[in-house]
């Protein structure tokens, strides 16, 4: 289920919703299990809303480095961030076949930083505040 059909904000449900689920569906075909596990819907809920997701390369080690990054556009927690299209997805999983350069781009260290906070906000309050920025 994507993060907009959980959310209480009641964000519009469209065909990036349909990427999402197909997103899933490739994590799963990919690695075999759950993208995400909890120990309740709640806390799978919760995952799902940040964005938690884990990475499939270290499920899978067989997997181009590509295949991670069209799985993470496809899976991204907010719809912007996401294929438009299931074509676009389609489009990038062929270029990954085919070896040629993905259209999507990795996340970059300050986006990753960013999901490590929100999926550790116990562990990111103990970082001295000379790490932070202001």
């Amino acid at each position: 289920m994507a993060p907009e059909q959980i959310a209480p904000n009641g964000r519009i449900v469209d065909r990036r919703t349909d990427v999402y689920a197909l997103g899933a569906t490739l994590f799963e075909c990919l690695c075999l299990e759950s993208a995400f596990v909890a120990g309740n819907r709640e806390a799978v809920f919760r995952r799902i809303l940040v964005g938690d997701l884990p990475n499939c390369l270290r499920i899978n080690r067989r997997l181009p480095r590509e295949l991670r990054v069209v799985v993470e556009k496809a899976m991204a927690a907010k719809p912007e961030e996401r294929y438009a299209t299931a074509l676009d997805l389609a489009e990038d999983l062929r270029r990954v076949r085919e070896f040629e350069p993905i259209l999507a781009k990795p996340a970059g260290p300050w986006l990753r930083t960013r999901r490590w906070v929100q999926r550790n906000p116990w562990a990111a309050a103990f970082i001295p505040s000379r790490c932070r920025s202001t």
